[in-house]
C-alpha cells in the first residue's frame, strides 16, 4: 500500500509539472519602456517594446494621453503607426522572415504633467519566427505592464535618471530574463505547442488515476495503466504535431461559389494552391477549371484569355454573374501576396484606407475572425516566400463577413422608386438615393423572392430652353449629384437608352454599360464631367441610333469605340462637342446614312500629341448625308500638324466605291473648317 501512495504521489506531482508546462508550452514575455521617465517639453521620447522571440509579423496599440505626447513615427524599419480612435495603432510586416525582437515609436512632449503619464499595449498580437500561430492574450505575459512618464518644462530640474525605466523590482528581474536571456531555452521547447489539446490529455490522466486510487487499483495494474497512457500521450503528441503540417492537397484552383458572402452579392472566391509559384491565374486557366464559366469580363469588357484575374472581375455564368474575389489579391492588380497587398491590410489596420466588401474578402487569408491582422500578413508573406504548408485561406468562410439582412426592402424603399413585375422583375424608375456611388445589382431580394432587375425607360416630359433643354423622367435623367454607376449585369438596361443619363452634368464613369441596347438618344448627353478614362463605355453592336448620344461630353479623351461588327444606321450629333476627344476607334459601315456634325466641334481629334484616332469607313456615299460631319476636327495648334494616325481610312472592298468614298470625304473634309483629318485608302 504503501508502494501504491509513493508511485501515485509521484505521478501526480510529474501530471502538475506536465500541466503547467503544456499551459506555458504557447507564451511568450513583453516589455515596455522608455528611454527617459522625465522628458522636457519639446524633447522626444522613445517607447521600446521587447519580446523574448524573433518576431516576423505583429499588430498591437499604444495607449497614451494624445494632450500630452504626439506621435513623432515609427524608429522600427517595416513598422507602420498612425494615429487611430484615440490610440496609436502599429503593424509590423517583415517579408524576409527575419524578424526582430524590438519596436520603436518615437514621440514628443506637448506640455507639463503634475503628475506622469501612462503609455500600455493593448490588442497585442506577435506571429514569431517559424510560428504556425500568433501570441496573443494571456499568452503574452507582460502585456499588462504600463510605463509612466513625466513631463517637465525646460527650467524644471530632472531629478530622474533618463535611463531608468519606471518598473517594479519583479518587473525589473523579468526584463533581465528577457532582454539579456532571449536565446535561454524556455517551457515551450518540451512538448509542441499545442497548450490546450494536450492539457486535455493531461487532464484525462489525472481523472484515471483518481480513478485508480478510488478502486484501489494495484500497483502492478497501475503502472500497466502508467504504460498504457504513456504510449497513448506520446502517440497523440506525435500525431498533433504532424497534423499541423498537414496539407490537404485540392485542385487548383479550388472555386467557392456564395450569394451570401458579402451582402446579397454573388461572390466567386478563387483560391490557389500554396505551391502556385506565379501567384495568378489567367482567364483561360479559371475557365479550364470552372467547366460553366462563359466569360471573365472588365469595366464591361471581355478579357483577353491570357490576362491574369483580378479581385472585382465580373465572371458569368448561365443565369447569373458573380463578383471574382480572388484570395490574398486584396489590392486587384491579379497577382496573389505580393508587397501592394500587404500594405492594404497595414493600411486598413492605420486607418489610412478601408478595405470593403471583395478587396477585404480578399484579404482576410486567417478567417478566424472578421479582422484584419497579423495573421492574415502571415499568410501572405508565407505564401509569397514558398513557405506556406496549409491553405491559402486557412478556413473559408461559408456565410455573410458582413451584416446582412434577408432582402433588400429596406434599400429600396430609401433608394429608388420601383414596381415589381408578373414575370419575377423588379423594374427600377427612378434613383432616389443620396449615394454618388451607385451599384445596380442584378438581382434584388424582396420579402425572400429573387427578382431579376430592369430599368425603366427615360422620357422626354417637357422642353425648357430657358433651363436645362429638354426635361426628362427616367431613372438617372437629370441627376446632378451621381458620380458613378456600375451594372452587375448588361442586360439591366433593356433595349432602349435614351436620355437615360441626359444631363447628369457631375457624372464621371458607368461601368457594366451594354447589352442588347439598339437606340443611344441623347444617353449621355450634357455629362460634362464624363471621362471613360479607362475606354469602359462601348457602343454596343445592336445600337442603330446614336442621335446626339455623347453631345457635349466635354470631359472625354478617349471616344467611346464603334467596332467592326456595328450595325449603326444614325450617328446624327453622336460626339457633337466633345472638346476633349483625342482619341477613338470608330467603324463607319454600309448601314450608316447619316454623320451630319458627328464629329463637330472635337478640336482635339488632329492634336499631334494625340494617342491616336482613327474612323474605318465603307460607307455608300451616294445616300449619306454628312454636313458638318468634321468641322472643327482637329484644330492645328502651335503650328503642329496632325499625325497619321488621326485619318479617316476608307476600307470599301470595291475599288471603284473605294474611290468615290476617297474624293467625297476629302472634299467633306477640304470644304470643313480647321479640319487636320487625312484622307486614305486602305492599303
Amino acid at each position: 500500500m504503501k508502494k501504491i501512495i509513493v508511485s501515485i504521489t509521484i505521478m501526480l506531482i510529474s501530471i502538475a509539472l506536465l500541466i503547467t508546462t503544456a499551459n506555458a508550452a504557447f507564451t511568450m514575455s513583453m516589455n515596455i519602456k522608455s528611454d527617459s521617465s522625465t522628458i522636457q517639453v519639446g524633447d522626444t521620447a522613445t517607447l521600446t517594446i521587447s519580446v523574448n522571440e524573433k518576431i516576423v509579423a505583429s499588430n498591437f496599440d499604444i495607449s497614451y494621453d494624445s494632450t500630452i505626447f504626439q506621435l513623432e513615427g515609427s524608429a522600427t524599419s517595416n513598422l507602420s503607426v498612425a494615429e487611430k480612435d484615440g490610440k496609436i495603432a502599429c503593424i509590423y510586416a517583415d517579408i524576409s522572415g527575419t524578424g526582430i525582437s524590438e519596436f520603436k515609436v518615437k514621440f514628443k512632449a506637448l506640455k507639463t504633467t503634475t503628475s506622469g503619464t501612462s503609455f500600455k499595449i493593448d490588442n497585442a498580437k506577435f506571429r514569431a519566427e517559424g510560428q504556425e500561430d500568433s501570441y496573443t492574450g494571456e499568452q503574452i505575459s507582460g502585456l499588462d505592464k504600463v510605463v509612466t512618464a513625466k513631463v517637465v518644462s525646460v527650467e524644471e530640474e530632472d531629478e530622474t535618471p533618463s535611463t531608468t525605466p519606471s518598473t517594479t523590482s519583479n518587473d525589473k528581474k523579468q526584463t533581465s530574463d528577457q532582454i539579456a536571456g532571449q536565446n535561454k531555452t524556455t517551457a515551450k521547447t518540451s512538448l509542441p505547442k499545442t497548450g490546450k489539446e494536450t492539457g486535455f490529455i493531461i487532464a484525462g490522466i489525472t481523472a484515471l488515476v483518481v480513478v485508480a486510487i478510488v478502486f484501489g487499483t494495484k500497483s502492478k495494474e497501475l503502472n500497466n495503466i502508467f504504460k498504457s497512457i504513456s504510449v497513448f500521450v506520446i502517440a497523440i503528441v506525435a500525431v498533433t504535431s504532424v497534423n499541423k503540417n498537414v496539407y490537404a492537397a485540392d485542385v487548383n484552383p479550388k472555386l467557392i461559389y456564395n450569394n451570401r458572402l458579402i451582402g446579397q452579392k454573388y461572390t466567386l472566391a478563387i483560391m490557389l494552391d500554396k505551391s502556385d509559384s506565379d501567384r495568378k491565374i489567367t482567364k483561360s486557366e479559371l475557365i479550364s477549371a470552372g467547366s460553366d464559366i462563359e466569360d471573365v469580363t472588365r469595366d464591361g469588357k471581355s478579357i483577353e484569355d491570357t490576362e491574369t484575374i483580378k479581385t472585382g472581375d465580373k465572371v458569368k455564368v448561365p443565369g447569373y454573374t458573380y463578383t471574382a474575389v480572388l484570395y490574398g489579391d486584396s489590392n486587384a492588380d491579379g497577382i496573389v501576396c505580393d508587397a501592394d497587398d500587404l500594405m492594404t491590410i497595414i493600411n486598413n489596420y492605420l486607418g489610412k484606407e478601408e478595405l470593403v466588401d471583395e478587396k477585404r474578402l480578399a484579404a482576410n487569408l486567417a478567417n478566424k475572425d472578421d479582422e484584419l491582422d497579423t495573421d492574415d500578413l502571415m499568410q501572405m508573406i508565407n505564401m509569397y516566400l514558398g513557405k506556406l504548408d496549409t491553405n491559402l485561406v486557412v478556413s473559408p468562410p461559408n456565410s455573410a463577413i458582413y451584416p446582412n439582412t434577408s432582402d433588400d426592402n429596406e434599400y429600396l424603399e430609401n433608394n429608388w422608386t420601383y414596381s415589381l413585375e408578373s414575370d419575377n422583375t423588379i423594374l427600377l424608375s427612378k434613383y432616389i438615393g443620396k449615394d454618388t456611388d451607385i451599384t445596380v445589382k442584378a438581382t434584388y431580394s424582396i420579402d425572400g423572392t429573387q427578382y431579376s432587375t430592369r430599368l425603366a425607360e427615360s422620357k422626354i416630359e417637357d422642353y425648357k430652353p430657358e433651363s436645362v433643354g429638354w426635361i426628362c423622367s427616367g431613372p438617372f435623367a437629370a441627376n446632378t449629384s451621381i458620380e458613378k454607376v456600375t451594372f452587375e449585369s448588361t442586360d439591366i438596361i433593356g433595349n432602349n437608352a435614351s436620355y437615360l443619363f441626359y444631363h447628369c452634368t457631375n457624372l464621371k464613369q458607368v461601368i457594366g454599360f451594354g447589352g442588347k441596347i439598339t437606340d443611344m438618344t441623347a444617353c449621355f448627353e450634357e455629362c460634362t464631367s464624363l471621362l471613360n478614362e479607362n475606354g469602359e463605355i462601348n457602343i454596343p453592336d445592336t445600337v442603330t441610333k446614336l442621335h446626339m448620344a455623347f453631345m457635349n461630353c466635354t470631359s472625354m479623351k478617349i471616344l467611346p469605340s464603334i467596332s467592326e461588327n456595328s450595325k449603326l444606321e444614325n450617328g446624327y450629333m453622336a460626339f457633337d462637342g466633345c472638346s476633349s476627344a483625342q482619341s477613338g476607334t470608330i467603324y463607319l459601315n454600309s448601314s450608316v446614312n447619316n454623320i451630319v456634325s458627328m464629329f463637330n466641334g472635337c478640336n482635339m481629334l488632329g492634336y499631334y500629341g494625340g494617342t491616336g484616332f482613327r474612323i474605318y469607313s465603307s460607307i455608300n456615299t451616294d445616300t449619306l448625308e454628312a454636313g458638318s460631319a468634321f468641322e472643327n476636327c482637329g484644330y492645328v495648334t502651335n503650328g503642329s500638324q496632325g499625325s497619321q494616325e488621326h485619318a479617316l481610312i476608307i476600307t470599301n472592298s470595291n475599288s471603284s466605291e473605294a474611290n468615290k468614298a476617297y474624293e467625297f470625304f476629302s472634299e467633306e473634309i477640304y470644304n470643313e473648317k480647321s479640319c487636320t483629318l487625312e484622307v486614305k485608302i486602305a492599303e
